[in-house]
C-alpha cells in the first residue's frame, strides 16, 4: 500500500478523513467480540485450547475466522464454511441488540459529526472497518448513524486491515473524483489502526480514553466528538505517527 499526498500527482485541495467503526463510532467492542467468539466456538469448535494468534493487521472478521479455521483443520475455510460463520454470528448481534440494546452504543456525538463532515466541501469521509459489512451495516443502522453513500470496505472485501485501508481511499478517490487527496487522517481505536496509519504516512487520530493509544506512539486522542470544532482542529493539524519516539507533548479533547 502506497502514499496517497498530492506529490504523486498534480494539484488537488479535497482532504479525507477515514473512520472505524467498532470503538471509532460506535461503543460495540465488548459485544461484538462475544457474539463473533462464541459463533466462532459453535462453527469451528474454536476454544481456549486452540487459541489463535495471528499478526496485527488480519485481526478482522475474515482473517482472524480464516486462520482460526486453518489452525483447527488445517485448510483455508470453504466460502460455504465462512457463509455459515457470518449468518450464525448475525444471529447472535440481532439478539443481543434485541435483549438488551443499551449494550450498543454510539460514541457521543459521532452521528453530528458525520452530518457536519459530509456537508464539508473541503472534506471527503469514508469508512475502513474490519467487521464484515452486514454486522457493520447493523450497529450503524440500528444507532442511526447515517454512513451512507459514504466509500466504505469490509472484511468481506479483505482480510487485512491495511488492504481494507487501501481499497478505501480508491473508493474514495473514484467517490469523489480526486486524482489524489492532499490529506488523509485515519480515525481508529485499536493499536493496529494506529500502526497502518504510520506505515502508509496518513494522519492519525485515536479514539479511546485509557491512555493506550497515546503511549503506543498517538500524537491526538479523543475520548468523544462532542466538541466537534475541536476534532475539525486536529484534522487540520494532526501528523502522522510515530511509534518509534514519543512525542513531545500529547493532544487530547472530551
Amino acid at each position: 500500500m502506497g502514499h496517497y499526498g498530492c506529490q504523486h500527482f498534480g494539484g488537488c485541495s479535497v482532504k479525507l478523513v477515514i473512520f472505524d467503526i467498532d470503538g471509532t463510532l460506535t461503543d460495540t467492542n465488548d459485544v461484538d467480540l462475544e457474539c463473533y467468539f462464541r459463533a466462532l466456538s459453535d462453527e469451528f469448535g474454536a476454544n481456549n485450547s486452540n487459541h489463535t494468534v495471528i499478526e496485527d493487521d488480519l485481526v478482522t472478521d475474515s482473517g482472524f475466522a480464516q486462520a482460526t479455521y486453518a489452525k483447527i483443520h488445517g485448510i483455508h475455510p470453504p466460502e460455504s464454511v465462512m457463509s455459515t460463520l457470518k449468518a450464525r454470528f448475525m444471529r447472535y448481534l440481532q439478539t443481543a441488540f434485541s435483549e438488551d440494546p443499551r449494550r450498543f452504543q454510539e460514541i457521543p456525538g459521532a452521528s453530528h459529526l458525520l452530518a457536519r463532515l459530509m456537508n464539508n466541501a473541503a472534506w471527503g469521509v469514508a469508512i475502513a472497518t474490519g467487521c464484515w459489512l452486514q454486522s457493520a451495516t447493523f450497529k450503524l443502522e440500528q444507532l442511526r448513524i447515517s454512513f451512507r453513500p459514504l466509500p466504505t470496505a469490509t472484511s468481506d472485501d479483505a482480510p487485512r486491515k491495511s488492504s481494507i485501508v487501501s481499497l478505501t481511499i480508491q473508493r474514495a478517490l473514484q467517490h469523489y473524483a480526486q486524482q489524489s487527496f492532499s490529506k488523509i487522517v485515519f480515525v481508529g481505536d485499536r493499536h493496529w489502526d494506529l500502526k497502518i496509519a504510520e506505515a502508509t504516512k496518513l494522519g492519525f487520530i485515536g479514539r479511546g480514553s485509557d491512555g493506550t493509544l497515546a503511549l503506543s506512539g498517538a500524537s491526538c486522542t479523543v475520548r468523544d466528538y462532542l466538541d466537534p470544532d475541536s476534532f475539525m482542529h486536529l484534522l487540520e493539524t494532526v501528523s502522522v505517527p510515530n511509534s518509534g519516539s514519543q512525542p513531545a507533548s500529547k493532544a487530547h479533547c472530551a
